[in-house]
């Protein structure tokens, strides 16, 4: 909680301004009056089509770069094996601003026929709902869960006494615009398992998540008899005991790492006692050597690049896990080399200090963007 808390306490500090935002819009759906009725007002229709479409070209990049940093959060934390929770504090972006395009339109002309025919015309949610459901399908596949805490008040001013004219009856456009992302948010989180809380205490919203993750169980369960896969798409779990809520994930993948000899291996180095030191056991160093050509590094005009994580794992012979390391790491070869087929392999140095006993050490190698991956492991037993 401090580490957040310092985190938010260094400028620039989050802010939403929907305020000037929607206002702004306002202001030009009123340029667009084209005629006032005694009870209802009419739009030029060429000039709202433009001043939507401009206002949607402008905030779908958000939505977008948005959407491309949730992305890169799942392929890295997609590295890690086994079950993997992320706790993100935002307010989002919404993946579609039609809903507050409408709200705005209907603040200034209420609800007309021409709100219903514009809807049509301009809505502009259908990349970016796609985008959503590969996003969702990526954090499933990954088996990780998003946790969101917005911690940013509601904003006022949906009267519009501002503006010297009151809203048409019903509209809140600043209240759509303020809800429309974390409708979004509450969908990625409800999909993969997680909880969407909007609270402006922070720490309070941090013990709420944290009791959730406290009060997680991983269930598993055997099969007496062999079942086709279309029988085991549903697995239904309750509770008898009053006030819980089940959460779960909204579909599952099961993802299974094997060692790839293609990908590369990991070369076990000479052993040295510790004995000098005065303990049992052995200084274990090794060595991961890994074949670039496996992992989809992508090339441009200078390089062949890739992202790469690491989880390494010592365990023991029973499978209980000792110890284990995660690392992000930039690789590069110069694009000549690499085209010529020049390349070094990959190297990556480490150790262990090891008691008497029998080990498996694992490294799991993976490329964030393309998803390329393998396990190198090896065996090793200490007298």
């Amino acid at each position: 909680a401090s580490a957040v808390m310092r985190a938010f306490d260094r400028p620039p500090r989050p802010r939403l301004d929907l305020q000037a935002r929607i206002r702004g819009l306002i202001e030009q759906l009123e340029s667009c009056v084209a005629s006032e009725g005694t009870v209802t007002r009419r739009g030029d229709e060429q000039c709202l089509r433009g001043v939507m479409l401009e206002y949607a070209d402008e905030v779908r990049p958000q939505a977008e770069d948005y959407l491309d940093a949730l992305d890169r959060l799942i392929r890295y934390a997609g590295g890690l094996q086994g079950r993997v929770t992320v706790l993100a504090l935002s307010h989002g972006v919404a993946v579609d601003p039609t809903a507050e395009l409408m709200a705005a339109m209907q603040a200034v002309y209420g609800n007309t026929e021409q709100l219903g025919l514009l809807r049509l015309e301009v809505g502009t949610g259908e990349g970016a709902r796609q985008r959503m459901d590969r996003l969702l399908r990526l954090a499933l596949e990954n088996r990780v869960t998003l946790n969101f805490i917005d911690r940013n008040p509601a904003p006022t001013g949906d009267a519009g006494a501002r503006l010297g004219t009151a809203y048409q009856p019903g509209a809140q456009p600043m209240r759509t615009a303020f809800t429309a992302p974390q409708a979004d948010l509450e969908e990625i989180a409800a999909t993969t398992g997680g909880v969407f809380l909007h609270e402006t205490d922070l720490f309070a919203g941090l013990q709420r998540t944290m009791g959730l993750e406290r009060g997680t169980y991983l269930l598993g369960y055997y099969l007496d008899r062999d079942l086709p896969p279309e029988r085991l798409h549903k697995v239904r779990i309750g509770s008898s005991r009053k006030g819980v809520r089940i959460l779960h994930r909204r579909g599952y993948y099961a993802r299974t790492w094997t060692p790839n000899s293609a990908v590369g291996e990991l070369i076990l180095g000479a052993p040295l006692s510790l004995e000098e030191d005065g303990r049992e056991g052995q200084f274990l160093p090794f060595t991961i050597v890994a074949n670039p050509r496996r992992l989809g590094y992508e090339v441009d005009d200078e390089e062949a690049r890739a992202n790469l994580t690491l989880h390494f794992r010592v365990e023991t012979g029973e499978g209980r896990v000792l110890a284990e390391t995660f690392h992000l790491f930039n690789h590069a070869y110069p694009k000549d080399l690499w085209q010529a087929s020049q390349v070094e392999p990959i190297q990556i140095h480490g150790w262990a200090e090891l008691p008497p006993g029998e080990y498996r050490l694992i490294g799991y190698l993976r490329n964030l963007s393309s998803g390329e991956s393998g396990e190198m492991a090896a065996q090793w037993t200490i007298h």
